[in-house]
Parts: C-alpha cells; sequence; structure tokens
C-alpha cells in the first residue's frame, strides 16, 4: 500500500512539468507577456502570449520534460504491475 502511494505521488510529480507552462501561459496571456524584455517593452496578450509563454518555456527548460515523462513511464509500469 505504501509502495503504490509512493508511485502515485511520483505520477503527479511527473505531470508537474506540463502543467506548470499551461498554468504560466494563462496567467500571462491575462496579464501580459513582455518575454525577455528588461526595459520599457510592449506586452502581448491572449493566444499570442499564451503561445509565446509556453514555447520560451519549452526552450529554456526542457530537461524538466524529460525528467517528467521518465517519472511517468516508471510509476505507470509500476502501477500496472500490481
Amino acid at each position: 500500500m505504501k509502495k503504490k502511494i509512493i508511485w502515485i505521488i511520483l505520477l503527479i510529480g511527473g505531470m508537474v512539468p506540463f502543467t506548470i507552462p499551461l498554468v504560466a501561459g494563462i496567467y500571462d496571456s491575462i496579464n501580459g507577456f513582455g518575454g525577455l524584455c528588461f526595459a520599457a517593452c510592449e506586452k502581448s496578450y491572449g493566444l499570442c502570449a499564451f503561445i509565446d509563454s509556453i514555447y520560451l518555456y519549452s526552450f529554456i527548460f526542457w530537461p524538466s520534460y524529460l525528467v517528467g515523462l521518465v517519472l511517468i513511464i516508471i510509476s505507470v509500469i509500476k502501477l500496472r504491475k500490481k
């Protein structure tokens, strides 16, 4: 029972790298997204900001997707065995 809870926690932990860019994209689409601009820049809103935010996150933090995918695969395999 305890091992099943551990694998479920790892499964949820593997989903986190995929949900962070979605939440950040929704936040940036509502509040505006300036990209990597440090001076006075024009912010974008809506679908453009959503896509740009996800693209920037994916470009910088792409290894987090690999770690999340490995955690998901391992935890699903272990949960299916039991």
